[in-house]
């Protein structure tokens, strides 16, 4: 027989015969009516506790983590940035029991064959178990608010400002966000390996709804609104602040519709929008609230900009900040201001407030030669009530180069007079 083939022969009888010496020891470890001891090649946090009884392996631990506990720091780190917690700041207990228990564990299923084969894999590949402990849960979540804070940076879309008669296109910039959960996973694991290298912290980037090539085929305002307000009222003023802010900047892809209620969602803080004094027929009694001003406004430009309206409610009253027929109700989650962007280009919402007045300019691309008028038609009207009211008729009129094209009718709204507020 060749030399290589013996060799290779007395590699393969060695292995079987170190394999058999341990499943034979692991036989007879685990045949052992003792199953205080914890399997050889257990160890905890770095700290050997194979072959030792729960209260040996108690003792062994107690000291092991005890001292490293006194010098014990979390270490968090981003960048150039590093945050560092004493295990005192965040309510760190060990629980050691617990932990010798869950070592006690392996291997002890009382399948006398399974648990051979558990001792020998973990005397070969070892078992490296973490602490067990508990954390002072509100500790834990506040430290990562602060840090989050720190972090977290709010994605700016791609955004248009008007200077004179230009546009003006600013560029998005992406933002970060802090990864919550994938981090409280980190951090619970190196708290529980008492570990001392930094615990690099996940942060991703969040990418901008809108682009500078979204905004790009804009070219002129379609569609304009202004109505004013008093400054007096100082809470309807900073709600109309609040509502415009929000609205400000929004952009509408051809084919999509437009919701006023999910634009602003409940940033607007007036008792009016969330729970309406209601009229006849279930409508709003009074047009004085600040989101039914802006989206008065904002009903306004889209009339004129040519928006398909598909949802629009009218008050019971008219509102004096708007000619009648224009104006547009609305509560949230309940009355709503919905539109289309039926044009082939994308429509900008460019919403300010200039001293005392709400202006609405819808930007994108208007249709050669296209001009719109709103013409209002008012008639008297006795309401159920047998109050005498007025009915109001909104058209509105395309222009192509000057002469009609075609007239359609928008809204036929019937109002109660001013005394209706007052019975």
């Amino acid at each position: 027989m060749p030399v290589f083939q013996k060799n290779y022969l007395l590699i393969f009888v060695f292995l079987i015969t170190q394999g058999l010496v341990s499943i034979i020891g692991g036989l007879v470890f685990a045949a052992n009516p003792g199953e205080n001891f914890i399997f050889p090649g257990v160890s905890v946090n770095g700290a050997d506790v194979g072959g030792l009884t729960k209260e040996q392996a108690f003792k062994k631990l107690e000291q092991n983590i005890g001292r490293k506990l006194k010098s014990a720091c979390l270490v968090l780190r981003y960048e150039d940035r590093e945050w560092v917690f004493s295990y005192d700041q965040l309510g760190f207990r060990p629980d050691i029991r617990a932990t010798v228990d869950k070592a006690l564990k392996i291997g002890h299923t009382k399948n006398i064959f399974t648990d051979a084969l558990e001792m020998f894999r973990v005397r070969r590949q070892k078992r490296e178990l973490s602490i067990e402990y508990t954390v002072d849960e509100l500790k834990l979540k506040n430290i990562q608010a602060g840090i989050i804070s720190e972090i977290n940076i709010p994605a700016k879309n791609a955004s248009i400002d008007i200077d004179g008669s230009r546009l003006k296109i600013n560029p998005e910039e992406p933002g970060k966000s802090y990864q919550l959960p994938v981090n409280n996973a980190k951090i619970r694991a190196a708290l529980g390996r008492l570990q001392v290298a930094p615990v690099r912290l996940e942060v991703s980037e969040v990418r901008p709804r809108y682009t500078r090539s979204d905004l790009e085929g804009i070219e002129e305002s379609i569609g304009l609104g202004i109505t004013a307000f008093s400054l007096q009222n100082r809470e309807q003023a900073e709600n109309i602040r609040l509502a415009v802010q929000e609205l400000n900047g929004k952009l509408i892809r051809p084919g999509e519709d437009f919701s006023f209620n999910q634009a602003i969602g409940p940033v607007i803080r007036e008792e009016s929008y969330r729970h309406p004094s209601v009229g006849i027929d279930g409508r709003l009694d009074r047009g004085s609230g600040a989101g039914s001003q802006v989206a008065s406004t904002l009903y306004q430009a889209a009339l004129y900009a040519g928006l398909q309206v598909k949802e629009r409610h009218p008050h019971t009253v008219a509102p004096d900040y708007i000619p009648s027929g224009q104006d547009a109700a609305v509560a949230y989650g309940r009355l709503d201001l919905k539109f289309e962007n039926n044009t082939r280009n994308p429509v900008y919402i460019y919403a300010k407030v200039k001293d005392n007045h709400i202006v609405v300019n819808l930007l994108g691309v208007r249709k050669k030669g296209q001009t719109i008028q709103l013409v209002t038609e008012q008639t008297a009207t006795t309401l159920p009530s047998g109050l005498v009211g007025f009915k109001a008729r909104v058209y509105r009129i395309f222009y192509d180069n000057g002469l009609e094209g075609r007239r359609e009718l928008i809204s036929e709204d019937d109002y109660a007079p001013e005394q209706f507020l007052k019975v």
